[in-house]
C-alpha cells in the first residue's frame, strides 16, 4: 500500500523505484507483523519529501489507500500470479521477484531486463556499481 501510494503522488517513476529500493532493503522488517516499524521507515526514505510524505500517510490511513492496494492485487491476479502475502514484483507484465528474500535484487533484474536498452546502460553501470552484476 505504501508503494501504491507514493507511486500515486510522486509522479517520477524514479523517485518512486528508490523510495521501494529503500523501503525492501530490510527483508527482515517486512516480514514482521508491527507495521510501526515499516512506517518509521517508509518515513526515513521519504525525508526529503514531507509535503508528499504528508500526503502518502493520509493515502494509506484511508479507503483511498485500500484503493490502490486493491488496484494492485487485480493487475497482480492479471499476470497470473496468486497472492500469497509476499510482495511482488513484476516488468512488462513478466514477475521479476515473487520472494522477499530477493527484493534487494531488484535493481540488477531490471538492469538485466534493460540491457539491450542503450539509454540505460549508463544508469544501470551507476546503479551496480557495489555489486557484481556485470551489464
Amino acid at each position: 500500500m505504501l508503494v501504491s501510494c507514493v507511486a500515486r503522488y510522486m509522479r517520477n517513476q524514479s523517485a518512486v523505484l528508490s523510495f521501494a529500493s529503500c523501503l525492501t532493503k530490510d527483508t527482515a522488517l517486512l516480514k514482521g507483523e508491527n507495521a510501526t516499524p515499516v512506517l518509521k521507515k517508509a518515513l526515513k526514505c521519504m525525508e526529503d519529501q514531507p509535503k508528499v510524505w504528508n500526503k502518502v500517510a493520509a493515502c494509506v490511513s484511508t479507503e483511498e489507500g485500500s484503493n490502490l492496494l486493491m488496484a494492485a492485487w487485480n493487475r497482480q491476479k492479471e499476470i497470473g500470479v496468486v497472492d500469497n502475502g509476499n510482495p511482488i514484483v513484476a516488468f512488462n507484465g513478466e514477475v521479476v521477484i515473487s520472494n522477499v528474500e530477493d527484493l534487494d535484487k531488484f535493481k540488477e533484474y531490471v538492469c538485466l531486463r534493460l540491457e539491450n536498452n542503450k539509454k540505460v546502460q549508463r544508469a544501470c553501470r551507476y546503479l551496480l556499481q557495489d555489486t557484481n552484476v556485470v551489464t
